[in-house]
């Protein structure tokens, strides 16, 4: 547990920001963190939203770590979160995991601690940390 805690004290040491009692867009600030959509085809995302066009009109979707478009379908709806676990785990380590693999390394990882978490002492919250702590996205 202090080898996760330390781990992150210098993570966060590294992340640049600025926060300021001032407007809204000047509070908080990370450059360069990469951005990622819950669908691959992130210009679609309006016409997904408005229903003008389905998930299997991506013609990315294979990029997502989907088998199917079913599976894809599945995932990208409820994805917004790993997109942004995406994100932060590009940004901090520099490693692009696709969105529907870093959900089942997720689902893998919370259901571990979850299993564990009485006799480990790890909580839900935890599982970030052990994410960005692996190499792959999800626990060894």
């Amino acid at each position: 547990m202090r080898n996760i805690k330390s781990k992150l004290l210098k993570r966060a040491k590294g992340v640049k920001h600025i926060v300021k009692p001032l407007s809204i867009s000047e509070r908080f600030l990370h450059e360069n963190v990469p951005y990622f959509c819950q669908w691959e085809s992130r210009e679609l995302a309006k016409q997904l939203l408005a229903k003008e066009v389905t998930t299997d009109d991506d013609p990315r979707w294979k990029s997502s770590g989907a088998k199917t478009k079913a599976e894809y379908r599945e995932w990208s709806w409820s994805g917004c979160g790993m997109a942004c676990t995406k994100m932060l785990m590009a940004y901090t380590t520099g490693k692009v995991i696709p969105l529907i693999e870093l959900g089942k390394n997720v689902q893998n990882t919370v259901a571990t601690l979850c299993r564990s978490r009485t006799q480990s002492g790890y909580s839900i919250s935890h599982t970030l940390l052990l994410l960005l702590e692996n190499s792959d996205g999800g626990l060894t």
